[in-house]
């Protein structure tokens, strides 16, 4: 496995760009770049979940320039945010927190409604 650290400025690309479009296209020229610089097809180059994220958020809006780490194994490209870089603070989603408290209460209760059928059964 082979690490490459990229800069990228997506400022030059995404001005030309409509706002409404902007994150879709952030995505999409990341990795025509990184394609070209690593020499491989678009459809090998994967994004990891966390700087996904971080682009739909944070630099489709702010377009500063990015510092990625491709890690390079079998013709397949995975790009990760560089630690170094600036640390973003990339807001919380209120509805899966609330799913996520919704399906702990439901847990418990089945555990609860489990307890007291045992204690019958007793």
């Amino acid at each position: 496995m082979v690490h490459k650290l990229f800069t990228l400025n997506i400022r030059k690309y995404l001005v030309t760009q409509p706002r409404n479009k902007r994150r879709n296209k952030a995505i999409k020229y990341i990795r025509e770049r990184i394609s070209h610089f690593t020499k491989t097809p678009i459809e090998n180059v994967k994004i990891a979940q966390p700087l996904n994220a971080a682009i739909q958020t944070y630099y489709a809006k702010k377009m500063n320039k990015i510092k990625l780490d491709a890690n390079i194994e079998n013709n397949n490209v995975l790009l990760t945010h560089v630690s170094e870089a600036k640390n973003i603070v990339i807001k919380e989603n209120k509805k899966f927190k609330e799913y996520e408290k919704l399906i702990s209460k439901t847990t418990g209760a089945q555990n609860k409604k489990a307890e007291k059928t045992e204690l019958k059964k007793k």
